[in-house]
């Protein structure tokens, strides 16, 4: 799914600013074959998820679940995959300390250690996954605060 996303990115990218009835015959055939593959391979991934999911849930570690995700959407290599793993690791640390004694971490807290994330999750990128990046900030979800009873 990540590197779905990741293509359909760059396809838009490489057709910003144009009318679709503007292109080549060529330019449109690709444009209707990508969204159409897209949608199969969405529906078959929505499937794969939806298993994923509830293993996850069973084995209680978001953190994996997580860096996978983020190693995907951004095509991180080995070592940025390590470097996001104890990151994502020691964030949710992080989290779960917010939460210790019984309260829940104030939104100011929570926002803080988003932006943390963010800011260090960045720093281990190279140029060319700045852009995906940024596109998928508002979507990536790095740190999971538990509710406290």
């Amino acid at each position: 799914m990540d590197r779905l996303v990741r293509n359909n990115t760059l396809l838009q990218e490489a057709f910003e600013d144009r009318e679709f009835e503007e292109l080549p015959p060529e330019e449109q055939e690709v444009m209707k074959n990508g969204g159409v593959a897209i949608l199969q391979a969405v529906a078959a991934l929505t499937e794969i998820e939806q298993q994923f999911s509830q293993r996850a849930q069973e084995l209680k570690d978001p953190v994996d679940e997580m860096t996978v995700f983020a190693s995907g959407a951004l095509d991180l290599d080995e070592q940025q995959f390590r470097k996001a793993y104890n990151l994502v690791r020691d964030l949710q640390s992080e989290a779960a300390g917010l939460a210790a004694g019984g309260r829940g971490p104030s939104q100011l807290e929570e926002a803080t250690l988003k932006a943390k994330a963010r800011q260090l999750l960045r720093a281990t990128l190279r140029a060319e996954q700045e852009r995906p990046f940024r596109l998928m900030e508002p979507h990536l979800s790095l740190v999971r605060f538990q509710p406290v009873p």
